[in-house]
C-alpha cells in the first residue's frame, strides 16, 4: 500500500504555531500551521515543506520533534516521505517511508507512523517491506524498523 502526503511547494502567508499534545501526559509541541484555500497544512519540522494536516501527519511531527529534541539527533541525519523504488517483474513504481534516519550516509532507523486511532498490527507488514526494499537500494539495511502510532 503506498501512498504520498500531498506536498504544496507555493510561498504562502506567515504560518500560525499551534500547540498540540497527542496524549494527556504528553509533552506539548509546537506545530506550525498554514491554510490554503481553506485547507490546513503543516510545516514539516525537519525539511519546512508543507504537508496535509492529518492525524498521521501529526504523529510523524511528535516522533521527529522526539528524535531531534530528547535524542539529540540533527535534522539533517533525517529524512521525512523517503522515496523507495519497489519492483515487481517489470514494474517499478516509487512509494515512501514516512522517516528514514541516517548515521554517517547509513540508515538507522526506518519509521512508519501511523494515526493514533489506527491498529497498527495490519502495518507491520508493510513496515518491513519498506525496510527490505530500503535495503536493496542501499546496499545496506537500516538497523531498526518501527511501527508506531
Amino acid at each position: 500500500m503506498s501512498r504520498r502526503r500531498k506536498l504544496v511547494q507555493k510561498k504562502l502567508a506567515p504560518p500560525q504555531t499551534e500547540r498540540v499534545r497527542l496524549l494527556p501526559n504528553d509533552r506539548e509541541i509546537e506545530i506550525e500551521v498554514v491554510k490554503v484555500k481553506g485547507k490546513k497544512y503543516i510545516v514539516d519540522f525537519v525539511t519546512g515543506k508543507l504537508f496535509e494536516y492529518t492525524q498521521e501527519e501529526l504523529v510523524r511531527q511528535r516522533v521527529e520533534h522526539f528524535l531531534v529534541e530528547e535524542r539529540g539527533y540533527d535534522k539533517d541525519d533525517i529524512e521525512p516521505e523517503k522515496p523507495i523504488r519497489a519492483a515487481v517483474g517489470r514494474e517499478s513504481k516509487e512509494i515512501f517511508a514516512d522517516l528514514v534516519i541516517s548515521i554517517n550516509g547509513e540508515p538507522l532507523f526506518l519509521i512508519e507512523c501511523k494515526s493514533m486511532i489506527e491498529e497498527l498490527e495490519p502495518y507491520k507488514k508493510q513496515a518491513l517491506s519498506y525496510a527490505l526494499l530500503l535495503a536493496q537500494e542501499n546496499k545496506s539495511p537500516a538497523r531498526y524498523t518501527i511501527l508506531t502510532n
